[in-house]
């Protein structure tokens, strides 16, 4: 009797598989990107990106400038502010500032104390802990308000406490509401972003309330259907201002007749030309015309992504169903391929229902953005495409993406709605 499981694989070979999907935080799943200058400059830029509504590209600069330096708290404390939407993660990050309190200066101990109080850390917290469940109340937020003026006053080095009090109150606030003037103009800047860095609409912020509100009633149904969403990137009540640190074009055109144009364009992918791993070569001729699923996974000694597959392949009939062929790219090489097909044939597994090719250098790994420029590594990727090449759908992150039945809803309601 064979096993219809990939994971008895790794099993086998003595690798622990996590004991379900995990779920993505933006937070803190997506890779790093460097920024300009050191450490104050860096605080600067993170912060500005929180004030603007952008916690997930904060995130990225607070990570940079903390494996630049892990001794002191100010990276790992932003962090936990940027973080608070995922409550466990921010406290964790919290106690990691506690911890390197003593390698601050008096101003920036008395910041991490004040985030002590409002995010209610005592000691290290769980994983997965009850006492972190929820954001702290508007009780903690005004008192945490309170405090930080305070220091704000106590003269130059205040001048962090003074934009975190701003960011906080800001918190409390009704949203700011913008004329349709101001909403053109910000989804004009959005779309210059999201086409510049080959991004997905849903890590913009807010990205389809705006689009809702800019397209108005009479286009929103069709313009509006074909934005990509994601599971775990929600919408959220405010919606993301201009990016700080992105070098927008100076020749940003006025938009001008119907307002389907404001809709978001996806990009073409750029094809790969790799050998199979259990002999002969794939290109992306040849599956052209057709739509397609790629994946990009860190081989077959990455647990995380046996489990992405594991989860995938039992669907790849449903996917052929609707019309998408599936495929992954991986970083091993053909020997590590066939060892792996080997031990499955020995061990009763299943093979994979799709093809595996083998990107050993990871170029096509580099071509296709699926790389953390930082840490100078392979990252996991997942792309729909459609029969003309359109990315329709990505997800680009340091874990795979591994709810596969969510996917395949959501390509079967992505390729109809780009008919």
């Amino acid at each position: 009797m064979r096993v219809r499981s990939i994971g008895y694989l790794l099993l086998a070979a003595g690798v622990l598989l996590p004991s379900g999907a995990i779920a993505q935080d933006p937070a803190s799943d997506l890779p790093a990107r460097r920024v300009a200058g050191t450490q104050n400059p860096g605080l600067q830029l993170g912060v500005a990106r929180l004030q603007a509504g952008w916690p997930w590209e904060a995130v990225r600069v607070f990570r940079g400038l903390q494996t630049r330096d892990d001794s002191v708290p100010l990276p790992h404390l932003l962090m936990a502010v940027a973080m608070r939407s995922a409550p466990n993660r921010a406290a964790r990050h919290c106690f990691d500032a506690m911890a390197r309190r003593e390698k601050a200066g008096v101003a920036d101990q008395k910041l991490v104390d004040a985030y002590q109080g409002y995010f209610g850390v005592t000691n290290q917290p769980e994983l997965k802990d009850a006492r972190f469940q929820r954001q702290p109340d508007q009780a903690k937020a005004r008192k945490l308000i309170a405090v930080l003026r305070g220091l704000a006053s106590e003269g130059s080095a205040g001048w962090l406490a003074g934009e975190l009090a701003e960011l906080e109150s800001a918190r409390l606030s009704d949203p700011v509401e913008r004329t349709d003037e101001q909403r053109l103009l910000l989804l004009q800047h959005h779309h210059a972003l999201i086409k510049s860095q080959r991004a997905m609409p849903f890590m913009v912020p807010g990205y389809q309330q705006l689009l809702a509100q800019v397209v108005g009633d009479s286009g929103k149904p069709s313009v509006v259907a074909r934005v990509p969403r994601h599971p775990h990137h929600q919408a959220v009540a405010r919606y993301a201002g201009i990016l700080p640190g992105f070098a927008y074009p100076d020749d940003l055109l006025s938009i001008k007749g119907s307002k389907d144009q404001l809709q978001w364009q996806p990009p073409l992918a750029r094809g790969f030309d790799l050998p199979r791993g259990l002999g002969g070569r794939a290109s992306y001729a040849d599956y052209r015309g057709r739509p397609l699923l790629i994946v990009f996974f860190l081989g077959f000694g990455c647990a995380h992504c046996v489990a992405q597959l594991s989860d995938l392949d039992p669907l790849t009939p449903k996917f052929r169903a609707a019309g998408i062929e599936v495929v992954t790219i991986g970083t091993d090489d053909l020997d590590q391929v066939k060892a792996a097909r080997q031990a499955a044939d020995e061990n009763g597994v299943d093979p994979l229902h799709f093809d595996v090719l083998c990107d050993h250098e990871s170029k096509v790994f580099k071509q296709w953005g699926v790389w953390d420029e930082f840490s100078n590594e392979a990252l996991h990727g997942t792309f729909l495409l459609d029969g003309k090449g359109r990315i329709l759908w990505q997800d680009i992150s340091v874990r795979p993406f591994e709810d596969s039945d969510w996917l395949l809803a959501e390509s079967q309601r992505l390729l109809t709605a780009w008919k």
